[in-house]
C-alpha cells in the first residue's frame, strides 16, 4: 500500500536495527540484544511459523522506518480445519507520521 511518500512492505532482516529504533522511541528502551531474542522466541522459533506471514510489516517514507507491526504467527483450528493466523504485538509509529493512518484509510475509501 502506498501514498505519497510512503510504503507499507513486509520487512526484511535488515530492517531489525531502525524497527528496532523505533520501538525504543515510541515504547520505551530496550536492549537490542534483547529484543532479538525475543523476536527469535516470537518468530523464528515459533512452531507456527509460516511464509505467509512476515515477522514484521513497516510503513517507510523516504527511506526511514516510520511504524511497524509485528506479527506472531498462531494456528487455528475452526471446526476441522486448520488455519494459519497471527497476532499482533510490537505496533508503534513515530510521532512524526501519526496522521497517515486516517489519509491512508480516506484514499482506501475514496470511490475514485
Amino acid at each position: 500500500m502506498t501514498r505519497t511518500g510512503s510504503i507499507v512492505r513486509p520487512a526484511t532482516p535488515d530492517d531489525s536495527p531502525s524497527i528496532a529504533e523505533l520501538l525504543d522511541r515510541t515504547l520505551g528502551k530496550r536492549s537490542y540484544g534483547q529484543r532479538l531474542k525475543l523476536w527469535n522466541w516470537r518468530f523464528d522459533r515459533n512452531p507456527a511459523r509460516t511464509e505467509a506471514f512476515p515477522s514484521f510489516l513497516v510503513a517507510e517514507e523516504k527511506g526511514r522506518i516510520v511504524g511497524a507491526q509485528g506479527l506472531i504467527p498462531l494456528r487455528v483450528k475452526a471446526g476441522k480445519r486448520q488455519l494459519n493466523a497471527s497476532c499482533s504485538c510490537d505496533l508503534a509509529a513515530d510521532p512524526a507520521a501519526r496522521s497517515a493512518g486516517m489519509k491512508l484509510k480516506l484514499a482506501a475509501l475514496a470511490k475514485e
